[in-house]
């Protein structure tokens, strides 16, 4: 088995195992791991719909399941499922990612009106 092939194992083993621990128990995980992987890589988003890019450029798709609204982080460059999130998981996140955005803007503009020199945060 090449390098390359252990990766995508592990990677797969990994998702399969947040998914059961993030709540898909009656869905098999390999399923819901191809039909994320095809939608993202047709570009089709029958099955999971695009929400937003993170940090690092991976990407964030939204898709359903009986046992609710799950979120698969996508790699940048190429369509594999990294890991599954849940949507308290998701808030958490956005809630992050908007308290850095506000603070971002926040320097920006006491930058502008001269308050915060260069070198300084």
């Amino acid at each position: 088995m090449s390098n390359n092939e252990k990766y995508h194992e592990a990677r797969r083993e990994h998702f399969y195992l947040r998914c059961r621990e993030r709540g898909i128990t009656t869905t098999d995980p390999k399923e819901v791991l191809y039909n994320v992987e095809m939608s993202v890589a047709t570009g089709d988003e029958g099955y999971a719909k695009f929400v937003f890019r993170m940090n690092a450029g991976y990407r964030l798709y939204r898709f359903m399941v009986p046992e609710g609204v799950f979120y698969a982080v996508v790699k940048p460059d190429k369509p594999y499922v990294m890991t599954c999130l849940t949507q308290e998981m998701l808030r958490n996140l956005r809630n992050r990612r908007r308290k850095r955005l506000v603070k971002a803007g926040a320097r920006y503009t006491m930058k502008r009106k001269g308050q915060i020199r260069n070198g300084q945060t």
